[in-house]
């Protein structure tokens, strides 16, 4: 019998949960070279006792256990876009935060460029650990909490001076004036919120510690603690993500 590359086109209205947290799954067949039906084809799920035949308008209906419905998701890894306004206690005011972000089952990896009156001032790395990804229902709840860590990096950033240090006694040159370059680690808790298909509202917040290139001068009217150039601050984001 001659060997077909088959293509199975999933129909997202025809997926549902069974009681038994398993997942019915309806599709059509079609060969990959000619995109022509393929009536009469068997389907089969790999390691599991079930098959199904596809009918004569070329569809098919299969009843998925529930780890084969995890081993997929597992292994699939999707791609999106975030779009953040984000603020931290290390003195730099709030900033607009374009990310990438690819996610694999309940982990996802994000990478991001900040912006400030439309002039970049920094990159940041951004990892996120789902909670519940062990329930069936995991990818259908609509509110989905995670715990994350967020590393930035601040590009130098002219002082803002505080002039009544300018003729002070024993003052450290560092904050008179020059530019500072920092760093920044936070963890916290956020959760990701549906509004449409894929498109969701997503807010964060934690605490975290910065370290500062030379004297951070903006730093004593902003939340946290400070020392000298590092501190321990708060860190907010809120904004909207679209998976494709």
């Amino acid at each position: 019998m001659k060997l077909y590359t088959l293509c199975l086109i999933f129909v997202a209205i025809g997926m549902r949960l069974t009681p038994a947290q398993a997942m019915q799954m309806t599709g059509t067949v079609i060969n990959s070279e000619d995109k022509q039906s393929l009536p009469g084809t068997a389907t089969i799920v790999k390691d599991a006792n079930t098959d199904s035949t596809t009918d004569e308008q070329v569809k098919y209906s299969l009843t998925l256990p529930a780890d084969a419905r995890e081993e997929y998701r597992l292994t699939n890894t999707t791609y999106g876009i975030n779009v953040y306004r984000s603020t931290t206690g290390s003195g730099y005011g709030p900033s607009m935060n374009i990310h990438f972000n690819a996610q694999t089952f309940n982990r996802v990896f994000e990478l991001g460029v900040m912006f400030d009156n439309k002039k970049m001032k920094g990159f940041e790395f951004l990892y996120k650990l789902y909670f519940g990804f062990h329930l069936a229902h995991f990818y259908e709840k609509p509110l989905k909490p995670y715990v994350y860590y967020n590393f930035m990096y601040r590009t130098p950033t002219e002082i803002i001076v505080d002039r009544s240090l300018l003729n002070a006694d024993n003052v450290n040159p560092a904050a008179i004036g020059g530019k500072i370059t920092t760093f920044e680690h936070a963890v916290g808790l956020g959760a990701k919120l549906r509004l449409l298909k894929k498109l969701y509202l997503e807010s964060n917040a934690g605490f975290g510690v910065y370290l500062g290139s030379r004297y951070q001068g903006t730093t004593p009217k902003t939340w946290g603690f400070h020392l000298h150039n590092c501190g321990f601050v708060p860190s907010f984001k809120l904004g909207l993500g679209f998976q494709f």
